[in-house]
């Protein structure tokens, strides 16, 4: 059972530079809100029926609950997507793709200086291995070579 979050993760990378590939080749011209919606439509045809499947569909709204969804919709949703659309379509695809591999050690971060979760030993040495490998990607490349 330990392999499934591996799975769903490698899946998810497959998917996210598969997506992002096929952005830059088919979709460069396409107006960004456009293009956006559509992957939130493709994104809730997925989803929803999972979420039938296994959650009973009830939230207990209070001032918490819409102010963590209004930054998760507005700032975390629709901004990145955004950014992501447009590193795209400014050709930086692999530079675009490699970012995503910075929200999980973000959001353990943003817990644990938020909300005072603990950061344990694997997670800052997965944090640092994924700023590494970011960075590295990102770096400005040599005229030498």
């Amino acid at each position: 059972m330990a392999a499934v979050p591996l799975l769903v993760n490698a899946v998810a990378m497959v998917g996210v530079t598969a997506g992002t590939i096929y952005q830059k080749r088919y979709l460069q011209s396409g107006d960004l809100r456009s293009t956006a919606m559509l992957q939130y439509i493709g994104a809730v045809a997925f989803t929803l029926p999972l979420a039938w499947l296994i959650e009973d569909m009830h939230i207990t709204w209070n001032l918490d609950i819409a102010i963590a969804l209004l930054w998760s919709v507005l700032g975390l949703s629709i901004g990145a997507i955004v950014l992501l659309l447009h590193l795209i379509r400014r050709g930086q695809v692999s530079r675009a793709a490699s970012l995503i591999y910075l929200v999980p050690p973000a959001v353990a971060i943003e817990a644990f200086l938020l909300f005072g979760e603990g950061l344990t030993i694997p997670m800052i040495v997965g944090t640092v291995i994924v700023v590494v490998g970011v960075y590295l990607t990102n770096r400005p490349q040599s005229k030498n070579g």
